[in-house]
């Protein structure tokens, strides 16, 4: 019995050798070596290699300085993940049937977008009426992601996207809805306002004295200012040479013998003595020819403006404005006087846009 007992844990011993000894024979191991970008891209090392051989154990590795990692498992189709920071994860199937190396890449994780913020004062009837509270702001920014919010009790609402054009719908009820497109390139704060919903023929009708004309008569005064500092507040150097090309606005030939006549300058003093006499037609011949002589005189597009809106040629205003707002994007005055202009023209929604930039640029008119 004692032989019998000792030749059958012999046979046992035996036994679990030999399972061990298979176990040991089934195991293959993976050689991975880890590029960055493509596989002629550097080698990454700190990669962490992760992941389930074809039993369902789990295996673990980094790989050194050399961007090297091996790691062990029973063969058959793997699992593995690829971890670094800074590099998007890689997950990929691998068919590991012997010990054998192999090798992938990491690209390089997208720079997470720039997100800025925009904070709106919605105003009721024009820009210097009271805060409304409850205005819902909707819209998306310039990726086409959606945003809301809506004014608190302050007549504040706040907005985040990525920066570039974004299209905004402002609603409240017993309001007029409000879309406008508005270029947000940074966090910054803008201003709209609301027309109720009764109220909107009068705003636009020319024939009434409401509040936006009233600020129309305000603005004239402050055109004017803008009028008489522009000529002598630019430098223009000596000369520019002749435009070849016909500018149809000009109805009546002017003498060009004096030297001083080539400069664009000289003929935007003119215009803006003729302005002052409320010769706004004669005015605008002269800054035409300002223009024709350096279209990039801001201020002969934007005195030219003035002129074409006293005469109510507000079409026409509206274009040499819009050619003052091309060179100098930043003059708020410019921006406002578009905005006035687009009132006469009962482009309701348009102006509002216009006056938001202006304020937005620091004008406090």
């Amino acid at each position: 019995m004692i032989k019998g007992s000792c030749l059958a844990v012999l046979i046992l011993l035996i036994g679990s050798s030999m399972i061990l000894t298979a176990s040991a024979q089934d195991q293959v191991s993976q050689t991975i070596y880890v590029h960055e970008g493509d596989l002629n891209g550097t080698l990454l090392s700190g990669v962490q290699v992760a992941g389930q051989d074809a039993a369902g154990n789990s295996f673990t590795g980094t790989t050194d300085a050399n961007g090297v990692a091996v790691v062990n498992g029973q063969p058959g189709t793997w699992l593995f993940v690829f971890i670094k920071e800074g590099y998007e994860t890689r997950d990929l199937s691998y068919n590991v049937t012997e010990t054998d190396e192999g090798a992938v890449y990491l690209e390089k994780a997208s720079p997470s977008p720039v997100q800025v913020s925009q904070t709106v004062y919605v105003y009721e009837g024009d820009l210097s009426g009271t805060l409304l509270s409850g205005v819902q702001v909707a819209g998306q920014d310039a990726a086409g992601n959606s945003f809301e919010g809506m004014t608190d009790a302050n007549g504040v609402a706040i907005v985040k996207g990525q920066p570039g054009i974004w299209q905004f719908v402002f609603t409240k009820e017993g309001y007029e809805t409000l879309n406008l497109d508005y270029n947000v390139t940074e966090t910054g704060e803008g201003a709209v306002y609301l027309v109720k919903s009764d109220q909107t023929q009068e705003q636009i009708a020319p024939s009434q004295n409401n509040g936006q004309e009233e600020v129309v008569s305000e603005s004239n005064a402050a055109d004017e200012t803008q009028l008489r500092t522009n000529a002598t507040a630019l430098e223009v150097p000596e000369s520019y040479p002749e435009q070849e090309r016909q500018n149809q606005t000009i109805s009546q030939k002017i003498e060009t013998n004096e030297p001083e006549t080539s400069n664009a300058e000289f003929w935007i003093e003119k215009g803006n003595s003729l302005y002052e006499q409320d010769r706004y037609n004669e005015a605008v011949v002269f800054y035409d020819r300002a223009i024709l002589l350096n279209p990039q005189f801001d201020a002969a597009w934007f005195n030219k403006g003035n002129a074409l809106y006293m005469q109510g040629k507000y079409d026409e205003a509206l274009v040499a404005f819009d050619g003052a707002i091309e060179i100098n994007p930043q003059d708020a005055i410019a921006w406002n006087c578009r905005g006035l202009t687009l009132i006469k023209l009962g482009r309701t929604v348009d102006a509002n846009a216009a006056f938001m930039q202006a304020k937005m640029l620091g004008y406090k008119g």
